[in-house]
């Protein structure tokens, strides 16, 4: 299950490296993208998990 999960999330997102997904490498500059973009990966991760 572990292995699907990862696939998906690859192929959902593009890559499974943080900064690849996130687009970001600086958190202090006050921008909140990041927090958007990682709010909707959680949920999009949760729905794949609980199907």
């Amino acid at each position: 299950m572990v292995h699907e999960f990862t696939d998906w999330f690859e192929e959902e997102f593009g890559s499974l490296d943080f900064i690849d997904i996130i687009d970001v490498n600086k958190f202090d500059d006050g921008e909140s993208k990041y927090m958007l973009k990682c709010g909707d990966i959680i949920i999009k991760s949760y729905e794949k998990v609980i199907e």
